[in-house]
């Protein structure tokens, strides 16, 4: 495991999309802290208008021909909270191998304390409705919590965790699979696809379904311009046509993908 992590170290020269002014108050949330009121939904079923649902700070959930990026995501669960199926999300992540998944550090880790109890959480694949078990769901505990260990508790940097999985996840073409790694930096104005059930609005309910938003790349030096609260590491997201867009609380430790390749993100 630690060589695994380090090999992939390498993804915090490509880490993370950012909400510098929120994320103090994000991290303090997710961190070993669980809200007891996260299992506010919204189910976009009821908002339907057409093909595609906007929802979540420009965000929305595409029609079923476009969702070929939900076979990568997972939903990171805390068995401690008293729940029904997916109202104790607390995290995304992504499967980069069976028995694998890559997510943020924070969402693991309780601060002054260390990695959770791994016993305590549950990862869910094969589910875009993270509150309804389909035939394609898979789940698992984790085996093994495994944080960056350069990672300082409510800090933005080295913020990259692994959970290894009791039980190996079945991947295959259209439920769950693992996505791709880089083999590249990315680029300014790389058009990228951000996933996840984070909050439709600050303080707001949970999404049912998983959403979308498509962002454009912005590299460290381009970010750093821009946001003087961005570590060298960084990179930043956003929408020149819509500076709403971007993660919430409940996405932290899922997906950017550029071209159905993996860049790390979280919120």
């Amino acid at each position: 495991m630690s060589k695994l992590l380090k090999k992939i170290v390498f993804l915090n020269f490509l880490l993370l999309f950012l909400s510098v002014t929120d994320a103090k108050q994000k991290l303090k949330n997710e961190t070993g802290h669980v809200n007891q009121t996260e299992d506010l939904s919204y189910d976009a079923d009821s908002a339907e208008d057409g093909n595609e649902i906007f929802l979540v700070i420009g965000g929305h959930r595409p029609n079923m021909s476009e969702q070929s990026y939900n076979k990568y995501i997972v939903s990171i669960r805390y068995k401690k909270i008293p729940h029904t199926f997916g109202e104790n999300h607390i995290c995304g992540g992504s499967v980069i191998a069976p028995g694998l998944i890559l997510t943020a550090a924070h969402c693991i880790y309780i601060p002054g304390k260390g990695p959770m109890n791994s016993d305590d959480i549950e990862v869910v694949a094969g589910t875009p409705n993270r509150l309804r078990k389909v035939e394609t769901t898979q789940s698992s505990i984790a085996r093994k919590l495994v944080v960056h260990r350069r990672y300082v508790s409510f800090s933005v940097q080295y913020d990259i965790g692994l959970i290894k999985l009791k039980d190996e996840f079945k991947l295959n073409d259209y439920a769950v699979t693992a996505v791709s790694l880089p083999n590249r930096s990315p680029s300014d104005g790389d058009e990228c696809t951000l996933l996840g059930w984070g909050r439709l609005y600050e303080n707001g309910p949970l999404p049912a379904h998983v959403l979308y938003s498509q962002l454009d790349v912005l590299t460290y030096n381009t970010c750093k311009k821009k946001l003087i609260a961005v570590n060298a590491g960084n990179i930043c997201g956003s929408d020149p046509n819509d500076n709403a867009k971007g993660a919430c609380k409940g996405d932290s430790g899922g997906p950017l993908i550029c071209d159905g390749i993996f860049l790390y993100y979280e919120y």
